[in-house]
């Protein structure tokens, strides 16, 4: 006996790579070389059903230290850069051919593929296809290895998540730090709606259009926007508004993001959000 049920509409989150705007290789990377990154956008990320997340280099202030007695565990928004790390020569498939020019950061760029999403069109995204990231949350850079992936030094506004993993603190980077960490944001949403989202970029892309007629002062914006950045293809200056082709529609605002602005912040000790 079967028990047929409607189909569910879910929400899928990608990460949209980490070789910034150059994503796509040379023929001869796989016919022997010599090989150079190419513009590209990599999949799931570009498939138009998929929100696509991009990443920046958050810059917070730190607690004190030593720490007081209560500790203080606030720690408050100061900035975000989107500038890629140059990379050293690669092999990434293990061909056998290191191709050069490549950049460590926010994948982006246009799909030959996908045409312009309807979501898409509320905005200003500067191609009539379809084009990633969708939003962006924290990445990080400065990726090491023997020899490092990245030529150091980095840029010093470069930054990391850290996450304890049975008691031992690690740091990580890349789009798969900021997809996740966006998952989560929208798993928010749904314990606050009691239901399913569905492909989350209409929501994203509708707010979206409501940001750009808002002063980039106003209390209540739902991206952080105006973020400089570099991907190996664009430049995109500080202070542009609008969708940045590096980093998507911006970096949420967390609580106006999911409306509630009124919420205690994560981070504040004694608070329902961190108690």
């Amino acid at each position: 006996i079967m028990s047929l049920k409607a189909p569910v509409a879910r929400a899928f989150t990608a990460s949209s790579g980490d070789s910034a705007g150059l994503g796509g290789l040379t023929l001869s990377y796989f016919t022997g070389g010599p090989a150079r990154f190419i513009p590209g956008v990599e999949t799931p990320a570009a498939d138009p059903n998929v929100t696509a997340v991009g990443g920046t280099n958050l810059q917070t202030t730190t607690p004190p230290s030593p720490q007081p007695n209560p500790p203080v565990l606030r720690s408050k928004y100061v900035g975000e850069s989107a500038l890629g790390d140059k990379e050293n020569p690669s092999d990434p498939y293990g061909t056998g051919v290191d191709a050069t020019g490549g950049y460590w950061g926010s994948g982006s760029g246009v799909s030959v593929i996908w045409p312009k999403p309807w979501y898409q069109k509320l905005v200003k995204t500067g191609s009539n296809r379809r084009t990633i990231p969708d939003i962006s949350m924290q990445m990080g850079g400065c990726p090491g290895g023997a020899p490092p992936l990245a030529v150091h030094p980095c840029h010093p506004g470069d930054s990391f998540g850290i996450f304890y993993i049975g008691g031992t603190a690690y740091g990580f980077i890349g789009t798969s730090l900021s997809s996740p960490e966006f998952a989560g944001l929208l798993g928010v949403e749904v314990g606050l709606t009691h239901q399913r989202l569905g492909n989350a970029n209409g929501y994203i892309y509708e707010l979206a259009q409501a940001n750009d007629a808002l002063p980039m002062n106003f209390a209540t914006r739902f991206y952080h926007q105006g973020i400089a950045g570099y991907n190996g293809v664009v430049t995109v200056a500080a202070g542009t508004r609008g969708y940045n082709p590096i980093i998507g529609v911006g970096t949420p605002y967390a609580e106006n993001f999911l409306g509630i602005p009124q919420a205690p912040l994560a981070g504040d000790p004694q608070t329902q959000s961190n108690p």
